[in-house]
């Protein structure tokens, strides 16, 4: 990335020694930092623009700010990476601290940039089966395993991504991008949404397994039994499910059938309260794997994760996202 005053001073340098004689001044310190704090103040007026899921701000009190400085952006056409963004989310006093340090001469390098898709969307908002490793049965996007590998070891920083997708985007699309995130190393996401016009960052994790849980995991399971809270987002309803099978509606009692345990469209107060039932019986559960049907709206999906980490954090804070099985 060039710096803004870059162009200017190229020109008035091929003006000097004309006639009459020109002067080529130098941007100052004061200059460049007045045009950097301009440029900001454009990025985030034009990053509150962007089209992201919205959450109730009762739901949300407990969310911080986005941290990651590399985003995978999902709009209605297409997937890209923002790169850098982590700015737009300071304080006023955290980027005062943040300028002084820097050099000013350099301050360009902070700002994010926009990369151009890397993939275009078909009209249903889906990744085509042609960009996909496999095909229609795949996951696995190529071009943005490139994009993601290329940026994602280099930063100096851990392997953390945000996710800004357009709330009509089909989970089947998110499915795929999280999928290939994790094959780029990725290993912390946060899903960026918007609270009373400002951005907000719900976390998730990646399952991940290495030779030390492997080895640890069967032990744990005996000495601890596990319930392995599981939610899936379905044309139906909401289906949750533990270790021992889908939930009745009563959210205590097993199910005798395939009824969701929550019919129709997604309530997220009857959610809660059923949430709330079963943190009741296992208090020491704080995991819930969320998963959804390829067609369900991402903000759904969002606004469900929200709601199962509870306003205060005090239900199922750590949760993992499930691309589920094709």
């Amino acid at each position: 990335m060039r710096s803004m005053w870059l162009m200017p001073c190229l020109l008035a340098w091929v003006g000097c020694g004309g006639a009459p004689p020109r002067e080529c001044p130098l941007p100052t310190a004061e200059d460049e930092r007045a045009a950097f704090l301009e440029r900001l103040e454009a990025m985030r007026a034009a990053g509150s623009r962007v089209e992201l899921p919205e959450v109730d701000a009762d739901a949300a009190r407990a969310l911080a700010p986005p941290t990651a400085s590399l985003r995978v952006r999902v709009s209605d056409h297409g997937v890209g990476l923002v790169e850098g963004l982590g700015m737009l989310s300071w304080s006023p006093e955290r980027l005062d601290e943040e300028l002084r340090s820097a050099d000013p001469m350099r301050l360009g390098w902070l700002l994010s940039h926009d990369v151009e898709d890397v993939v275009s969307l078909d009209a249903d908002r889906r990744i085509p089966a042609s960009a996909r490793q496999g095909g229609a049965q795949g996951f696995l996007v190529p071009a943005l395993l490139e994009a993601l590998s290329s940026r994602i070891h280099v930063r100096g920083a851990p392997p953390e991504l945000g996710l800004a997708i357009a709330p009509r985007t089909p989970f089947g699309t998110v499915a795929e991008v999280v999928y290939t995130a994790g094959q780029a190393g990725v290993e912390r996401l946060e899903i960026v949404v918007r609270v009373d016009e400002a951005e907000r960052a719900y976390p998730i994790v990646l399952p991940g397994f290495d030779a030390t849980e492997l080895l640890e995991a069967p032990l744990a399971e005996l000495e601890t039994p596990r319930f392995e809270l599981y939610l899936a987002l379905t044309a139906a309803g909401a289906v949750l499910a533990g270790s021992e099978g889908r939930l009745a509606p009563d959210c205590r009692s097993l199910a005798d059938d395939d009824a969701p345990t929550l019919p129709g469209p997604l309530d997220l107060t009857a959610l809660g309260a059923c949430l709330g039932r079963v943190k009741a019986d296992f208090p020491e559960e704080d995991t819930i794997t969320i998963t959804a049907d390829s067609e369900v709206p991402f903000e759904a999906v969002a606004r469900a994760a929200v709601a199962a980490a509870g306003s205060a954090q005090g239900l199922f804070p750590r949760t993992l996202l499930s691309a589920g099985v094709r």
